[in-house]
């Protein structure tokens, strides 16, 4: 017993070590009002020490365990399986937001010590989200990430534009949030359970009685699937993505498309898994529906878009729509080809954010937003320019590039799970998605504006870095993606959700 609690104690070193920082910084910089007067260094430049550091003790305490064995702790409340790989990339991911603001933020306006603190926060709920395996569990951890979203969606204290993307948001949250709960307490009142597991078994053991009725069941789940679909910005529930993306400073934008959709997205296929794959006739026609939405709002959407924040809003609705299309086959193949399109998503992605805040106008500073300003980034920075066209070829699905295998095994399973019809469709919208990322090639690499000129800011180090490494894993992909689709396999076929 004692070594038991010693090995689950030493698995949450991690959570706690971030839990201390939130509440000693929130302590200590609270009472200097501004962290240029917290000691000398800034506060972000100390919030990515203590990520190195939380990585460093997540690498040696957990990720041992993790290649030994699968194991249950907290009595079940939070359990480490294979999906607590993406803790890492989540992780990862944080320390270079907080690194770009560390550099970026005299620029963006964003000298504030709040900012840094909340990203914290939303890395700690997105970290526990994905490691929850109960319904209570995940209410308050995802109301707890919320909370904090809201307040990043409105960094910018003097933009209107930025204070109305924060209320629609905090509005519309705070009804998926009702309907989540909604389908919580529903979920309880029929079962009287709360864990993922005994629902998911209690509800194999109901559907072999000829008495049973499942209407409850679907309305339960139905709420939930509802309250977790506007967490990932899929169609009809996308309204807040557009403007939260337009209003929201560029380090905040690409914080806000990164992590906090791993972590929604990891809890979307663990009840998939468990619960909605009870009812996967059903659950398919939904996903299947909203699936085929949201890449044609994303699509036609981001067309004709010439704010390029809300381009990418957009672009993201529709890859939303591409992960919920693997997950209505309710199959092997569907759950595994998600995380892979997932992981895909986020390499392709994150090189254009941070490319994009290594610029600003000419006169102001200010990070760019139109899709004009990508007319001179090539000519001033041919490598960046080129790094940048890859990501976007890779966010269109064109070969060789990450993007087409994720695709592709998506297209994959659809057609091996008889959705030819709708394979088609999307094949169809996919090539529609090349328009509009082809644009951005084409102003990146064959304009050039020598009246509203950019200048490239001084890149910061760690953040060139981990630009290269990116564009570097994106190009050779085919090399090294085969085994890690192999991998994920392998963990999917010997733990569960």
């Amino acid at each position: 017993m004692v070594l038991s609690f010693y090995n689950e104690c030493l698995v949450a070193v991690p959570y706690l070590f971030i839990i201390v920082f939130f509440l000693l910084g929130l302590t200590i910089f609270s009472s200097y009002n501004s962290y240029k007067r917290s000691g000398g260094l800034p506060l972000a430049s100390q919030t990515s020490l203590f990520f190195i550091l939380g990585l460093f003790l997540y690498a040696v305490t957990f990720l041992p365990y993790f290649v030994v064995s699968i194991y249950t702790n907290f009595s079940g409340l939070v359990f480490s399986s294979f999906l607590s790989g993406y803790i890492f990339l989540v992780l990862s991911f944080s320390g270079v937001v907080l690194t770009l603001y560390t550099h970026y933020a005299a620029k963006f306006d964003l000298e504030a010590y709040e900012v840094p603190i909340f990203i914290v926060v939303v890395t700690l709920s997105t970290v526990l989200l994905i490691t929850v395996s109960d319904c209570l569990s995940m209410y308050l951890v995802l109301e707890l990430q919320a909370l904090a979203l809201y307040v990043l969606a409105t960094t910018r204290v003097n933009s209107t534009f930025s204070t109305e993307a924060g209320l629609k948001y905090f509005v519309m949250g705070s009804f998926a949030s009702c309907l989540l709960l909604f389908g919580i307490s529903l979920l309880y009142g029929l079962t009287g359970l709360f864990s993922f597991s005994e629902i998911s078994l209690l509800l194999l053991m109901l559907n072999d009685t000829l008495e049973f009725s499942s209407s409850g069941f679907l309305l339960a789940f139905l709420f939930i699937s509802i309250g977790l679909f506007f967490k990932v910005g899929a169609a009809p529930f996308h309204s807040w993505v557009p403007d939260v993306y337009t209003g929201a400073p560029l380090v905040v934008t690409m914080f806000f498309s990164l992590v906090p959709k791993i972590g929604a997205w990891v809890l979307l296929v663990k009840l998939s898994y468990n619960c909605f794959a009870a009812y996967s006739a059903f659950f398919s026609s939904v996903f299947l529906s909203v699936g085929v939405l949201s890449l044609v709002i994303g699509v036609f959407g981001a067309v004709y878009q010439v704010s390029l924040k809300r381009l990418l809003a957009f672009s993201a609705i529709s890859h939303t729509g591409y992960m919920l299309l693997g997950l209505s086959t309710f199959h092997f193949e569907g759950f595994v080809s998600n995380l892979f399109y997932l992981s895909v998503y986020v390499l392709s992605l994150a090189p254009v954010f941070l490319i994009l805040g290594t610029y600003g106008t000419r006169f102001d500073s200010s990070p760019m937003d139109s899709i004009y300003g990508l007319k001179n980034i090539y000519k001033f920075s041919p490598l960046l320019g080129l790094i940048l066209t890859s990501s976007l070829f890779s966010l269109a699905g064109l070969p060789p590039f990450c993007g087409f295998f994720g695709k592709l095994y998506i297209f994959y399973t659809l057609v091996s799970s008889g959705f030819f019809g709708v394979s088609i469709l999307a094949l169809l919208l996919s090539s529609g998605s090349a328009v509009y990322y082809l644009k951005l090639v084409r102003f990146n690499l064959f304009f050039k504006d020598m009246v509203n000129r950019l200048f490239l800011l001084e890149v910061n180090r760690a953040v060139a870095y981990v630009i290269v490494v990116l564009f570097s894993l994106n190009l050779l992909f085919f090399a090294w993606g085969a085994d890690f689709l192999l991998m994920l396999n392998y963990f999917y076929s010997k733990t569960t959700l």
